[in-house]
């Protein structure tokens, strides 16, 4: 396989974090379609990537503990598109994969996973490659 097929050979990583509140979800709408567009997404894949991101940051901000900072890793690397967001709650548990916002969650990303560490920051994780590698 030649570079080109494997896709973007380095990672592109971007971070943001922005305080936990619906006012910012439109500027990480942005970052995610900037960023499938980079992995050469289709229109529709990055459609559905930014409503997943959209539905995890809004899951997130519904939990996050008052005054807390929502962070977001964008990576790309080879087609794939790695999407990490984190915020401190109040929360012990995490969400029922049962629940709507999960199941549009993980309907529209090939895998996503969601957890609480020892420390109260409740995690989601999702990871999407180019509709032809699925």
């Amino acid at each position: 396989m030649n570079a080109q097929e494997q896709g973007p050979v380095t990672t592109s990583d971007f971070d943001v974090r922005v305080p936990a509140g619906p006012a910012h979800l439109p500027s990480i709408r942005v970052v995610t379609a900037g960023m499938a567009r980079r992995a050469e997404f289709d229109d529709d894949i990055v459609a559905e990537l930014v409503l997943a991101v959209d539905e995890a940051c809004s899951l997130l901000i519904r939990r996050a503990t008052e005054g807390a900072r929502l962070t977001c890793h964008f990576a790309v690397q080879h087609h794939v598109l790695l999407f990490r967001a984190q915020v401190s709650s109040p929360s012990t548990w995490v969400p029922k994969t049962t629940s709507f916002c999960w199941r549009v969650i993980s309907s529209l990303a090939d895998s996503a996973s969601t957890k609480v560490d020892a420390d109260g920051v409740l995690h989601i994780e999702l990871r999407r490659r180019e509709a032809a590698l699925r």
